[in-house]
């Protein structure tokens, strides 16, 4: 059972550069994705070497949520605490997103009044198709979900480590029972909020490492997870799972994409998710050692039957990003602390400073790659390509500041003002 008396430990401030470091690649790995949206005319080939894992970024969002939660909830949530908790996240989440949505609709395709109006109530993906205008925020329904998930589970005291096995039992009891119960997205809910506990354990288990991490060694961690697309070792195990039950264990195409967004086979990427918000936030991993040396195995592994497997030098080739990334990691964690010290600090006080707008930059990158979109001057070349690119992230990262530290705090600050009752003075006390 969980206690309901203890207090919320400091959050590490450093998981900020993580947070941020993570909005970034979904940007960059969305501009690669959609090429014809920054440059309607032109899309330099090798940029599509850039093969950053947006998807392995959104699994890394969703654990640092259940560990942020787990963190500022550690005890039990008490009738008197659920509705602030819930107008809190409210305010955080909501106005934000709000803008962001309504920034989307004014440059979409028409939508029928019932898909904008879920849309706005957070059930996009679930109850409506997602405006595709906008359509990152198909993890914000599923973050929602799991905000509500918790406070059952925290107001009966369930263990985390009991949610997080419950989780992975929906997930797969909701796949296996398919079509008879018709909602691909239970299972997806599932994985995803395994993910989440994952987080939430981490949060009530794990204690501060007697080490702190430097910045350099963050920085490796950085680089290995843009190492991402060439760790297929983990992978292994699912698809001989697969290939025993004669079943691919995940949907195919004919469900909507916003309804399989997690499946299980990207539990191969949660050691990295774990070792990664363990990492930035301090924390102590049993083993972590042999641990970390089994993660950084891991894509040397890979490369070896990647070249191997297919088809040498001019395959290899297409993964050259990702591999230099891996290299550049084993530098930066192994390597002696005076050879990367002061610009590994340098970019990690960067990154916090991006975490800090993160979620605004998460939610307005994509409305504002579709206004690009629909603007053809100065399209066509390198140059405009270079230029509009350059433009698109300036714009990006400004519209995120705004968002965040202009129109949040006064939003924000009116809506604790109407929502939040004031702290009463020491020594009244209301009847």
């Amino acid at each position: 059972m969980l206690n309901n008396s203890v207090k919320p430990k400091a959050i590490q401030y450093n998981l900020e550069a993580l947070r941020g470091a993570c909005a970034f690649f979904v940007v960059i790995y969305h501009v690669v994705l959609h090429n014809q949206y920054v440059d309607p005319a032109y899309f330099p080939q090798w940029m599509k070497f850039f093969n950053i894992s947006g998807h392995f970024c959104v699994l890394i969002f969703f654990v640092l949520s259940g560990y942020v939660i787990g963190i500022s909830n550690p005890g039990k949530l008490t009738g008197n605490k659920i509705v602030p908790y819930l107008k809190k996240r409210f305010i955080r989440i909501y106005p934000i997103y709000f803008i962001c949505l309504t920034v989307a609709l004014l440059f979409a395709i028409p939508y029928p009044a019932g898909v904008i109006l879920h849309n706005y109530t957070m059930l996009q993906g679930a109850a409506s198709p997602v405006i595709w205008e906008n359509n990152p925020i198909w993890s914000l329904n599923y973050e929602i979900v799991y905000y509500l998930t918790f406070i059952p589970l925290s107001y009966f005291g369930v263990r985390p480590a009991a949610a997080l096995c419950g989780a992975l039992v929906f997930g797969l009891a909701a796949y296996l029972l398919h079509p008879a119960i018709n909602a691909p997205i239970l299972s997806a809910y599932g994985y995803g909020f395994a993910f989440w506990a994952i987080g939430w354990c981490m949060a009530a288990y794990l204690k501060p490492s007697a080490q702190a991490p430097r910045f350099q060694q963050m920085l490796g961690g950085i680089f290995l997870l843009l190492s991402q697309p060439v760790i297929v070792v983990f992978y292994y195990p699912f698809k001989l799972l697969s290939k025993l039950l004669h079943n691919p264990l995940h949907f195919g195409d004919k469900v909507y994409w916003a309804e399989t967004m997690v499946t299980l086979d990207d539990f191969a990427m949660l050691p990295y998710c774990i070792w990664l918000v363990a990492l930035f936030s301090g924390l102590a991993l049993r083993y972590y050692k042999a641990f970390t040396a089994v993660l950084f195995a891991a894509p040397a592994i890979s490369i070896a039957l990647l070249f191997k497997n297919q088809g040498g030098a001019a395959n290899f080739m297409q993964q050259l990003w990702p591999v230099l990334c891996y290299v550049i990691s084993l530098l930066l964690y192994f390597g002696p602390q005076q050879w990367f010290a002061r610009g590994s600090n340098w970019l990690i006080n960067r990154g916090i400073k991006l975490g800090a707008i993160s979620y605004g930059l998460y939610v307005i990158h994509f409305p504002l790659m579709v206004i690009f979109s629909k603007t053809s001057i100065l399209s066509g070349s390198v140059f405009t390509f270079t230029l509009r690119l350059t433009l698109y992230i300036t714009a990006c990262l400004a519209a995120a500041y705004v968002l965040e530290k202009r129109i949040q705090p006064r939003v924000g600050g009116w809506l604790r003002q109407w929502m939040l009752p004031a702290p009463e003075a020491p020594g009244k006390s209301s009847v």
